[in-house]
């Protein structure tokens, strides 16, 4: 019973959180660099705090995936490069958060610059991420 409720939890997670990262690099590519306006760095902020609190959730219920499963995948490699990526994530986000609060210091065209790199990393690194687990290829 705890692996379907576990894995709707990390689909969710993923589609409804990470999915947020695909709109901060529309929201940073739509606009022109040098005349950004509050609107969007507010909403660039939200989805990026959002993005921030659903990692945490995609840990969890991996955790429970791989525990539901008997920790049958931990010594896959497809396993441990999806965790790699995950820490990547972890790492690209706090990168995006920090471009995100340095702004009034950097100036709008170097972070937007900077939080469009971090967001189109995260899109890749979730999007291998993805692949691996579907088709776990070793």
């Amino acid at each position: 019973m705890l692996f379907p409720v576990a894995l709707c939890l990390h689909v969710l997670s993923v589609v409804l959180g990470l999915g947020q990262v695909a709109g901060i690099a529309v929201i940073a590519s739509a606009t022109a660099p040098r005349s950004v306006s509050s609107e969007s760095w507010s909403m660039l902020e939200r989805l990026a705090r959002t993005t921030r609190i659903s990692l945490p959730l995609v840990l969890v219920s991996g955790v429970l995936l791989e525990s539901s499963s008997g920790g049958a995948n931990h010594t896959t490699w497809w396993f441990r490069l999806s965790l790699l990526g995950f820490v990547l994530l972890g790492v690209t986000s706090a990168l995006l958060r920090s471009a995100l609060r340095k702004r009034d210091s950097a100036g709008d065209a170097r972070t937007r610059e900077r939080v469009l790199r971090a967001a189109w990393s995260m899109c890749a690194i979730t999007a291998v991420v993805a692949v691996l687990m579907e088709v776990k290829p070793w």
